[in-house]
Protein backbone atom coordinates (compact mmCIF):
# COMPACT_ATOMS: atom_id res chain seq x y z
CA UNK A 1 0.00 0.00 0.00
CA UNK A 2 1.30 3.73 -0.73
CA UNK A 3 1.25 5.88 1.43
CA UNK A 4 0.50 9.18 0.76
CA UNK A 5 1.19 12.65 2.53
CA UNK A 6 0.23 16.00 1.91
CA UNK A 7 1.93 19.19 3.82
CA UNK A 8 0.23 22.12 3.70
CA UNK A 9 1.56 25.84 4.68
CA UNK A 10 0.67 29.49 4.68
CA UNK A 11 4.47 30.52 3.98
CA UNK A 12 6.86 29.49 1.37
CA UNK A 13 9.33 29.35 5.00
CA UNK A 14 7.16 26.58 6.14
CA UNK A 15 7.75 24.26 3.59
CA UNK A 16 10.26 21.74 3.43
CA UNK A 17 13.07 23.38 1.51
CA UNK A 18 15.35 20.65 0.62
CA UNK A 19 12.34 18.86 -1.04
CA UNK A 20 10.49 21.90 -2.42
CA UNK A 21 13.59 22.32 -3.87
CA UNK A 22 13.86 18.63 -5.56
CA UNK A 23 10.62 18.62 -6.83
CA UNK A 24 10.62 22.04 -8.55
CA UNK A 25 14.33 21.77 -9.79
CA UNK A 26 13.39 21.19 -13.94
CA UNK A 27 10.10 23.63 -13.53
CA UNK A 28 10.08 27.38 -13.66
CA UNK A 29 11.75 29.57 -11.70
CA UNK A 30 8.43 31.12 -11.03
CA UNK A 31 7.49 28.43 -8.79
CA UNK A 32 10.89 28.45 -7.32
CA UNK A 33 11.43 29.53 -3.88
CA UNK A 34 13.23 32.87 -3.83
CA UNK A 35 10.51 34.22 -6.41
CA UNK A 36 7.37 32.97 -4.26
CA UNK A 37 8.64 34.48 -1.09
CA UNK A 38 9.37 37.97 -3.10
CA UNK A 39 6.10 37.62 -4.11
CA UNK A 40 4.46 36.64 -0.72
CA UNK A 41 7.02 39.03 1.50
CA UNK A 42 5.88 42.34 -0.46
CA UNK A 43 2.39 41.71 0.24
CA UNK A 44 -0.27 42.10 -2.32
CA UNK A 45 -3.43 43.30 -0.89
CA UNK A 46 -5.89 40.53 -0.11
CA UNK A 47 -4.04 37.86 -1.66
CA UNK A 48 -3.53 34.49 0.49
CA UNK A 49 -0.73 31.65 -0.08
CA UNK A 50 -0.84 28.30 0.15
CA UNK A 51 1.90 25.86 -0.45
CA UNK A 52 0.98 22.36 -1.06
CA UNK A 53 4.18 19.34 -0.89
CA UNK A 54 2.81 15.57 -1.89
CA UNK A 55 4.97 13.01 -0.71
CA UNK A 56 4.23 9.43 -1.80
CA UNK A 57 6.14 7.03 0.55
CA UNK A 58 8.02 9.57 1.88
CA UNK A 59 9.41 10.83 -1.48
CA UNK A 60 8.22 14.44 -2.89
CA UNK A 61 6.40 13.88 -6.32
CA UNK A 62 4.50 17.08 -6.31
CA UNK A 63 4.64 20.95 -5.55
CA UNK A 64 1.71 23.32 -6.10
CA UNK A 65 1.50 27.11 -5.56
CA UNK A 66 -2.13 28.51 -4.92
CA UNK A 67 -2.96 32.11 -4.62
CA UNK A 68 -6.39 32.89 -2.86
CA UNK A 69 -8.09 36.05 -3.83
CA UNK A 70 -11.31 37.90 -4.17
CA UNK A 71 -11.80 38.88 -8.11
CA UNK A 72 -14.94 40.84 -9.46
CA UNK A 73 -16.35 39.86 -12.43
CA UNK A 74 -15.78 43.41 -14.00
CA UNK A 75 -11.76 42.45 -13.49
CA UNK A 76 -12.31 39.39 -15.16
CA UNK A 77 -14.03 40.47 -18.21
CA UNK A 78 -12.14 42.81 -21.03
CA UNK A 79 -13.62 46.51 -21.48
CA UNK A 80 -13.77 46.62 -25.04
CA UNK A 81 -13.00 43.69 -27.47
CA UNK A 82 -10.16 43.13 -28.60
CA UNK A 83 -8.72 43.63 -32.29
CA UNK A 84 -5.21 42.43 -31.63
CA UNK A 85 -3.85 45.61 -33.72
CA UNK A 86 -5.26 44.21 -37.19
CA UNK A 87 -8.17 46.55 -37.31
CA UNK A 88 -11.31 46.73 -36.08
CA UNK A 89 -12.88 43.65 -34.67
CA UNK A 90 -15.71 41.10 -37.17
CA UNK A 91 -18.99 41.37 -36.28
CA UNK A 92 -18.11 37.62 -34.86
CA UNK A 93 -15.56 38.70 -32.63
CA UNK A 94 -17.58 41.04 -31.03
CA UNK A 95 -20.66 38.74 -30.77
CA UNK A 96 -17.89 36.17 -28.85
CA UNK A 97 -16.39 39.37 -26.60
CA UNK A 98 -19.72 40.35 -25.48
CA UNK A 99 -20.78 36.67 -24.53
CA UNK A 100 -17.65 35.76 -22.99
CA UNK A 101 -17.42 39.11 -20.89
CA UNK A 102 -21.10 38.15 -20.08
CA UNK A 103 -20.05 34.97 -18.31
CA UNK A 104 -17.04 36.27 -16.55
CA UNK A 105 -19.34 39.25 -15.54
CA UNK A 106 -21.07 36.53 -13.47
CA UNK A 107 -17.61 34.38 -12.38
CA UNK A 108 -16.87 37.08 -9.46
CA UNK A 109 -16.14 35.71 -6.36
CA UNK A 110 -13.10 33.97 -3.82
CA UNK A 111 -11.24 31.79 -5.98
CA UNK A 112 -8.55 29.57 -5.34
CA UNK A 113 -5.96 29.22 -8.14
CA UNK A 114 -2.95 26.96 -9.05
CA UNK A 115 -0.39 29.39 -10.90
CA UNK A 116 0.25 32.76 -10.35
CA UNK A 117 -1.84 35.91 -10.90
CA UNK A 118 1.82 37.79 -12.12
CA UNK A 119 3.11 35.31 -14.56
CA UNK A 120 1.72 33.62 -17.86
CA UNK A 121 2.19 29.78 -18.00
CA UNK A 122 1.45 26.93 -15.43
CA UNK A 123 3.69 28.50 -12.54
CA UNK A 124 1.68 27.15 -9.80
CA UNK A 125 2.47 23.24 -10.24
CA UNK A 126 5.80 21.01 -10.52
CA UNK A 127 6.20 17.19 -10.61
CA UNK A 128 9.27 15.99 -9.55
CA UNK A 129 11.83 14.86 -11.89
CA UNK A 130 11.18 11.62 -13.33
CA UNK A 131 7.50 11.37 -12.21
CA UNK A 132 4.88 10.34 -15.22
CA UNK A 133 2.18 13.63 -15.35
CA UNK A 134 -0.24 11.11 -17.02
CA UNK A 135 -0.29 9.53 -13.51
CA UNK A 136 0.37 12.89 -11.54
CA UNK A 137 -2.47 15.01 -12.78
CA UNK A 138 -4.96 13.04 -10.50
CA UNK A 139 -2.58 13.85 -7.48
CA UNK A 140 -2.81 17.07 -8.64
CA UNK A 141 -6.48 17.33 -8.62
CA UNK A 142 -7.13 15.76 -5.45
CA UNK A 143 -4.26 17.83 -3.39
CA UNK A 144 -6.33 20.69 -4.72
CA UNK A 145 -9.34 19.24 -3.55
CA UNK A 146 -7.93 18.20 -0.08
CA UNK A 147 -6.75 21.78 0.52
CA UNK A 148 -10.30 22.52 0.22
CA UNK A 149 -11.52 20.51 2.81
CA UNK A 150 -8.61 21.09 5.06
CA UNK A 151 -8.14 24.71 4.80
CA UNK A 152 -10.28 27.32 7.03
CA UNK A 153 -9.66 30.18 3.81
CA UNK A 154 -9.57 27.72 0.84
CA UNK A 155 -13.21 26.58 2.11
CA UNK A 156 -14.52 29.89 1.28
CA UNK A 157 -13.81 29.82 -2.03
CA UNK A 158 -16.46 29.56 -4.92
CA UNK A 159 -13.65 28.42 -7.54
CA UNK A 160 -11.07 26.42 -7.80
CA UNK A 161 -8.69 26.83 -11.06
CA UNK A 162 -5.73 25.59 -12.93
CA UNK A 163 -4.42 28.80 -14.67
CA UNK A 164 -2.15 29.00 -18.14
CA UNK A 165 -2.30 25.32 -19.13
CA UNK A 166 -0.72 24.90 -22.17
CA UNK A 167 -1.38 22.23 -24.97
CA UNK A 168 1.31 19.95 -24.51
CA UNK A 169 -0.05 19.06 -21.05
CA UNK A 170 -2.09 16.86 -22.41
CA UNK A 171 -2.59 14.70 -19.46
CA UNK A 172 -4.16 18.12 -18.20
CA UNK A 173 -7.09 18.29 -20.18
CA UNK A 174 -8.57 14.73 -19.77
CA UNK A 175 -8.11 14.73 -16.24
CA UNK A 176 -9.93 18.25 -15.52
CA UNK A 177 -13.05 17.31 -17.63
CA UNK A 178 -13.38 14.30 -15.54
CA UNK A 179 -13.41 16.26 -12.19
CA UNK A 180 -16.08 18.56 -13.82
CA UNK A 181 -13.45 21.37 -14.60
CA UNK A 182 -14.50 23.79 -17.72
CA UNK A 183 -11.58 25.27 -19.91
CA UNK A 184 -11.56 28.54 -20.74
CA UNK A 185 -8.70 29.80 -23.66
CA UNK A 186 -7.35 32.90 -22.85
CA UNK A 187 -5.37 35.41 -24.88
CA UNK A 188 -2.31 33.40 -26.27
CA UNK A 189 1.47 33.70 -25.12
CA UNK A 190 3.44 35.24 -27.81
CA UNK A 191 6.35 33.24 -28.28
CA UNK A 192 10.05 34.57 -30.41
CA UNK A 193 11.78 31.24 -31.50
CA UNK A 194 15.28 32.45 -31.18
CA UNK A 195 17.56 30.71 -33.88
CA UNK A 196 21.07 29.65 -33.15
CA UNK A 197 23.05 31.36 -34.90
CA UNK A 198 22.03 34.94 -33.69
CA UNK A 199 24.38 35.87 -31.26
CA UNK A 200 22.86 39.73 -31.16
CA UNK A 201 20.59 41.91 -32.04
CA UNK A 202 22.32 42.99 -34.64
CA UNK A 203 21.87 39.02 -35.93
CA UNK A 204 18.11 38.79 -35.20
CA UNK A 205 18.22 42.17 -37.28
CA UNK A 206 19.37 40.38 -40.43
CA UNK A 207 17.24 37.82 -40.18
CA UNK A 208 14.33 40.37 -41.05
CA UNK A 209 12.83 41.09 -44.67
CA UNK A 210 13.54 44.55 -45.58
CA UNK A 211 10.42 46.27 -44.72
CA UNK A 212 10.50 44.79 -40.74
CA UNK A 213 14.08 45.91 -40.58
CA UNK A 214 13.58 49.59 -41.36
CA UNK A 215 10.98 49.60 -39.22
CA UNK A 216 13.36 48.21 -36.29
CA UNK A 217 16.01 50.99 -37.61
CA UNK A 218 13.51 53.94 -37.58
CA UNK A 219 12.35 52.57 -33.77
CA UNK A 220 16.01 52.76 -33.00
CA UNK A 221 16.37 55.68 -34.46
CA UNK A 222 12.95 57.36 -33.11
CA UNK A 223 14.41 56.94 -29.48
CA UNK A 224 18.21 57.81 -29.94
CA UNK A 225 16.67 61.08 -31.43
CA UNK A 226 14.91 62.32 -28.36
CA UNK A 227 18.09 62.03 -26.36
CA UNK A 228 17.28 58.58 -24.76
CA UNK A 229 19.85 56.04 -23.65
CA UNK A 230 18.48 52.45 -23.08
CA UNK A 231 20.53 50.01 -20.87
CA UNK A 232 19.98 47.48 -17.55
CA UNK A 233 19.45 49.79 -14.16
CA UNK A 234 22.12 48.46 -11.80
CA UNK A 235 19.87 49.18 -9.11
CA UNK A 236 16.02 48.58 -9.14
CA UNK A 237 15.44 49.93 -5.70
CA UNK A 238 16.72 52.91 -6.16
CA UNK A 239 13.81 53.48 -8.99
CA UNK A 240 11.36 51.53 -6.55
CA UNK A 241 9.09 54.81 -6.66
CA UNK A 242 9.50 55.90 -10.62
CA UNK A 243 8.95 52.21 -11.51
CA UNK A 244 5.59 51.38 -9.24
CA UNK A 245 4.58 54.85 -11.17
CA UNK A 246 5.21 53.87 -14.47
CA UNK A 247 3.89 50.27 -13.97
CA UNK A 248 0.41 51.57 -12.51
CA UNK A 249 -0.01 53.29 -15.70
CA UNK A 250 0.21 50.66 -17.59
CA UNK A 251 -1.75 48.38 -14.98
CA UNK A 252 -4.63 51.04 -14.51
CA UNK A 253 -5.32 50.69 -18.55
CA UNK A 254 -5.13 46.47 -18.75
CA UNK A 255 -8.56 45.53 -20.00
CA UNK A 256 -7.93 42.36 -17.60
CA UNK A 257 -6.72 43.28 -14.35
CA UNK A 258 -6.68 40.71 -12.27
CA UNK A 259 -4.48 41.52 -9.16
CA UNK A 260 -1.73 44.05 -8.79
CA UNK A 261 1.44 44.28 -6.87
CA UNK A 262 2.86 46.15 -4.58
CA UNK A 263 6.14 49.09 -4.91
CA UNK A 264 8.02 46.29 -3.30
CA UNK A 265 7.90 43.14 -5.58
CA UNK A 266 10.30 44.28 -8.10
CA UNK A 267 13.46 45.28 -6.13
CA UNK A 268 12.57 41.87 -3.59
CA UNK A 269 12.40 40.08 -7.06
CA UNK A 270 15.69 41.87 -8.48
CA UNK A 271 17.42 41.47 -4.88
CA UNK A 272 16.24 37.30 -4.88
CA UNK A 273 17.15 36.08 -8.77
CA UNK A 274 20.41 38.27 -9.31
CA UNK A 275 21.63 39.88 -12.65
CA UNK A 276 22.17 36.28 -13.89
CA UNK A 277 18.18 35.72 -14.23
CA UNK A 278 16.89 39.36 -13.48
CA UNK A 279 17.39 42.70 -15.38
CA UNK A 280 15.14 45.59 -15.78
CA UNK A 281 15.69 47.30 -18.93
CA UNK A 282 15.54 51.14 -19.02
CA UNK A 283 14.77 54.09 -21.04
CA UNK A 284 15.88 57.14 -19.71
CA UNK A 285 16.73 60.74 -20.57
CA UNK A 286 18.73 63.38 -18.68
CA UNK A 287 18.34 60.38 -15.68
CA UNK A 288 14.77 60.34 -15.71
CA UNK A 289 12.84 56.94 -16.59
CA UNK A 290 10.44 57.09 -19.10
CA UNK A 291 9.58 53.31 -19.67
CA UNK A 292 10.97 50.32 -18.16
CA UNK A 293 10.39 46.30 -18.97
CA UNK A 294 11.29 43.44 -16.43
CA UNK A 295 13.23 40.54 -18.57
CA UNK A 296 13.51 37.08 -16.00
CA UNK A 297 15.50 34.17 -17.67
CA UNK A 298 13.63 31.11 -17.03
CA UNK A 299 15.74 28.03 -17.94
CA UNK A 300 16.33 28.38 -22.06
CA UNK A 301 13.31 31.19 -21.96
CA UNK A 302 13.50 34.80 -21.64
CA UNK A 303 10.12 36.02 -20.24
CA UNK A 304 9.40 39.91 -20.41
CA UNK A 305 8.23 40.03 -17.39
CA UNK A 306 6.39 43.79 -16.56
CA UNK A 307 6.38 46.84 -18.20
CA UNK A 308 6.00 50.46 -17.34
CA UNK A 309 5.64 53.85 -19.59
CA UNK A 310 5.04 57.72 -19.12
CA UNK A 311 2.30 57.74 -22.12
CA UNK A 312 2.85 61.30 -22.65
CA UNK A 313 6.27 60.31 -23.46
CA UNK A 314 5.40 57.31 -25.25
CA UNK A 315 2.48 58.63 -28.07
CA UNK A 316 5.49 60.60 -29.51
CA UNK A 317 8.55 58.29 -28.87
CA UNK A 318 8.53 54.44 -29.33
CA UNK A 319 9.42 53.68 -25.95
CA UNK A 320 7.35 50.49 -25.42
CA UNK A 321 8.78 49.07 -29.08
CA UNK A 322 11.92 50.38 -28.19
CA UNK A 323 11.58 48.07 -25.01
CA UNK A 324 10.44 44.85 -26.95
CA UNK A 325 13.80 45.13 -29.05
CA UNK A 326 15.34 45.50 -25.48
CA UNK A 327 14.39 41.90 -24.45
CA UNK A 328 15.39 39.88 -27.16
CA UNK A 329 18.96 41.88 -27.18
CA UNK A 330 19.15 40.36 -23.63
CA UNK A 331 17.42 37.40 -24.37
CA UNK A 332 20.19 36.77 -27.31
CA UNK A 333 23.04 37.64 -24.44
CA UNK A 334 21.88 35.22 -21.76
CA UNK A 335 21.99 32.70 -25.55
CA UNK A 336 18.27 31.70 -24.43
CA UNK A 337 15.90 29.48 -27.15
CA UNK A 338 13.01 31.44 -26.71
CA UNK A 339 11.76 35.10 -25.78
CA UNK A 340 7.71 34.95 -24.57
CA UNK A 341 6.42 38.19 -25.14
CA UNK A 342 3.32 36.95 -22.65
CA UNK A 343 -0.13 38.84 -23.51
CA UNK A 344 -1.14 42.33 -24.54
CA UNK A 345 -0.17 44.14 -27.75
CA UNK A 346 -0.48 41.11 -29.71
CA UNK A 347 -0.07 42.55 -33.20
CA UNK A 348 3.62 44.78 -32.07
CA UNK A 349 4.99 41.46 -30.63
CA UNK A 350 3.87 39.32 -34.12
CA UNK A 351 5.46 42.21 -36.23
CA UNK A 352 8.65 40.74 -33.99
CA UNK A 353 8.32 37.51 -35.37
CA UNK A 354 6.27 36.40 -32.05
CA UNK A 355 3.66 33.73 -32.70
CA UNK A 356 1.16 32.66 -30.54
CA UNK A 357 0.83 29.60 -28.24
CA UNK A 358 -2.52 29.14 -27.00
CA UNK A 359 -3.08 29.20 -23.03
CA UNK A 360 -6.08 27.51 -21.16
CA UNK A 361 -7.42 27.76 -17.94
CA UNK A 362 -9.47 25.60 -16.40
CA UNK A 363 -12.41 26.35 -13.94
CA UNK A 364 -14.59 24.46 -11.78
CA UNK A 365 -17.49 26.52 -9.29
CA UNK A 366 -18.41 24.31 -6.69
CA UNK A 367 -22.07 24.84 -7.00
CA UNK A 368 -21.94 22.16 -9.28
CA UNK A 369 -25.58 23.48 -11.16
CA UNK A 370 -24.14 26.87 -11.67
CA UNK A 371 -20.64 24.74 -13.03
CA UNK A 372 -22.57 23.23 -15.43
CA UNK A 373 -24.02 26.32 -16.50
CA UNK A 374 -21.28 28.33 -16.49
CA UNK A 375 -19.08 25.50 -18.57
CA UNK A 376 -22.31 25.38 -21.46
CA UNK A 377 -22.01 28.59 -21.89
CA UNK A 378 -18.25 29.50 -22.19
CA UNK A 379 -18.34 26.07 -24.44
CA UNK A 380 -20.23 28.22 -27.08
CA UNK A 381 -17.54 31.05 -27.17
CA UNK A 382 -14.90 30.42 -29.83
CA UNK A 383 -11.05 30.85 -29.21
CA UNK A 384 -9.17 34.16 -28.75
CA UNK A 385 -7.75 35.38 -32.17
CA UNK A 386 -4.13 36.44 -32.58
CA UNK A 387 -2.54 37.89 -35.44
CA UNK A 388 0.28 35.94 -37.48
CA UNK A 389 3.16 38.03 -39.35
CA UNK A 390 6.02 36.82 -41.27
CA UNK A 391 8.59 39.65 -40.59
CA UNK A 392 11.56 36.46 -41.50
CA UNK A 393 13.69 36.42 -44.76
CA UNK A 394 13.09 32.40 -44.58
CA UNK A 395 9.45 32.69 -44.08
CA UNK A 396 5.97 33.13 -46.94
Amino acid sequence: MINTELQISGTIAGVDPHAWDTVTADSSVFISRPCLAALEQSGVPGMGHRYLLLRRDNAPVLAMSVQIMDISGKRLASSTPGTCGTGAPSVLSRVAAGLRDAVLLAMGGRVAVCGNFFSTGPHGLAFAPGVDPVLAWPLAVEALQTLRRRDSLAQTCGYTMFKDIPPEWHAAGARLRADRFHSLQTEPDMVLELQPDWRSHEDYLGALKAKYRKAAREIFDGVTDAGFDVAPLDDVSAHAERIYGLYHNVESRAAVRLASFGPGYLPALAAALGEGRFRCLAVRRGGELSGFMVVVKDGGDAFAYYAGLDYAMNAHTPVYHRLLHAVIGQALEWRCRRVCFGRTALDAKARLGARPVPLSTWFRRENPLLNFAGGALLALIPPAGAPVRHPFKDSP
